[in-house]
């Protein structure tokens, strides 16, 4: 087992497939030194995840009543025209960004070196992204079993699709 970097107990929320807000109270939240989640459990677990994993309960952060810990609202998704400078020029509002750098840099893709050498590089097309669109594949492509099924069965579910449903 990877060493902790730390064990917190207390309030998690997070969302899932299927609820738009999970609140778990009194849950311990074990994260290795890589940075890694390697467990989020019922703090009742405690003395078994401390058998498991190494830890004394003093080394264990507690939140008070009124912290509580949720993922990082962080937008990770991104389009190829967007690539070459991901992580700057969010300087401005979506509208006034898209004008000054994502149509500009997407006017580039016709020269086929520049598309050729992004396009092998990066996250290229979403899947499932809304109903609309999940249908439409549907009726374009009545044999296969699913929307991902057409990516998997045409060589395109690579690591550089992003899946959102």
């Amino acid at each position: 087992m990877p060493p902790l970097a730390y064990i917190i107990r207390g309030t998690f929320v997070h969302s899932t497939w299927v609820c738009p807000m999970e609140v778990l109270r009194d849950y311990l939240l074990g994260v290795s030194d890589s940075g890694k989640i390697v467990f989020l459990e019922e703090a009742s677990q405690q003395e078994k995840l401390a058998k498991e994993w190494g830890f004394k309960p003093c080394e264990i952060r507690e939140l008070s009543q009124h912290e509580f810990f949720m993922p990082g609202l962080v937008d990770t998704h991104i389009h190829a025209a967007q690539y070459s400078f991901a992580g700057s020029n969010v300087d401005l509002p979506l509208l006034q960004w898209l004008t000054k750098y994502t149509f500009p840099t997407e006017l580039k893709f016709k020269n086929l070196d520049f598309a050729e050498e992004i396009y092998t590089r990066v996250v290229v097309s979403h899947i499932s992204e809304n109903r609309a669109e999940v249908a439409a594949v549907k009726k374009l492509f009545p044999t296969y079993k699913n929307y991902t099924d057409v990516y998997d069965k045409n060589n395109l579910l690579t690591n550089k699709v992003n899946c959102i449903s």
